[in-house]
């Protein structure tokens, strides 16, 4: 499956075509290129030029086979090519699953910061839970908002 995804990327650079800016919207799977290579990824916040008084619209993309956000403006966000639609790489699940633990804050008595002692223990037990799935942990966010 991996191998799959991995030709299907591998794009012939004039078949990409970008997106139309008013078809790129919050969910939709789209291919952009980061360090040289292409990856898919799922759009998660759009910020309209005409909606934030920007020159440009931006749009933040979740790379779902790598786990890291990119931003990106209307000129860097491509359709899938025939190619790839063929090859279904739209079928292959997301590599990277994006999770969260949700309602848990770092102690007020601490400066409602987490210690790196606290950071180590999450980050030993996700090690010890290898056993089971791999896991990478590619960043840890304690703020979501990003409009």
């Amino acid at each position: 499956m991996v191998k799959k995804l991995q030709n299907a990327l591998i794009v012939d650079e004039g078949g990409l075509k970008p997106l139309s800016e008013n078809l790129i919207d919050i969910g939709r799977l789209v291919i952009i290129q980061n360090a040289g290579k292409y990856h898919r990824g799922r759009v998660e916040v759009v910020r309209r030029a005409d909606e934030t008084k920007r020159k440009t619209s931006e749009f933040l993309v979740f790379l779902i086979d790598v786990g890291s956000r990119h931003w990106r403006t209307p000129g860097h966000v491509f359709d899938l090519t025939q190619k790839m639609i063929e090859s279904k790489i739209h079928e292959i699940p997301a590599r990277a699953l994006q999770v969260r633990l949700e309602g848990i804050k770092p102690s007020v008595m601490s400066g409602g910061v987490w210690s790196q002692e606290s950071k180590a223990k999450f980050e030993e037990l996700l090690k010890e839970a290898s056993n089971i799935f791999t896991l990478d942990v590619i960043s840890l966010l304690f703020l979501t908002n990003f409009k």
